[in-house]
């Protein structure tokens, strides 16, 4: 109804969260360094008032607004003012696509092949082989039948293993 998806990460990779990742990190670095409950509380609030690298705090991005915290604001600071959402997105996506074609550039990533249904695989984190039985709805992710049993894995924990079958399929060239 509200046009809201839910996309799981793949099992045990938990770099397909990052954002969920990088805010449990952000919060267990403030617990860490506070030693009273009340110290963790101006902690956070000091996190939502701090300014993001985009121009804004967390909390302006939420309620429009910058919040009363440790320093004293003009009441015209906490006037609910949103800036120019599109505008930012734009330029959100811009970050994200130059930080992608740096990362990808300096750890060298390159595409896996695509798998198909009945290609034999090596699943690293279960150390076996198995056949993948199809594609799974989350991006990036397989089902794999190994032993009776099917799990759910990011392309990148499948080793394509060649076998006659697999070396037959179209577009292969061996």
């Amino acid at each position: 109804m509200w046009g809201v998806t839910l996309i799981t990460s793949s099992p045990r990779y938990p770099r397909s969260n990052g954002k969920a990742e990088a805010g449990v990190k952000i919060v267990k670095s403030i617990i860490s360094k506070c030693s009273t409950s009340s110290e963790i509380l101006k902690g956070l609030l000091a996190y939502r008032e701090a300014k993001l690298h985009c121009g804004y705090s967390p909390a302006q991005l939420f309620l429009g607004r910058q919040v009363r915290g440790m320093l004293p604001k003009l009441p015209e600071q906490l006037q609910p003012q949103w800036p120019n959402l599109p505008e930012l997105r734009q330029r959100q996506l811009e970050v994200a696509r130059r930080a992608k074609e740096h990362h990808d550039l300096v750890t060298r990533a390159k595409l896996l092949m695509p798998l198909s249904q009945g290609n034999r695989v090596f699943v690293t984190d279960l150390a076996t082989c198995g056949v993948i039985s199809g594609e799974a709805d989350e991006p990036r992710s397989y089902w794999v039948s190994v032993s009776g049993r099917r799990y759910r894995r990011n392309r990148s924990a499948l080793i394509w293993a060649p076998t006659a079958a697999n070396l037959e399929r179209p577009g292969w060239h061996h």
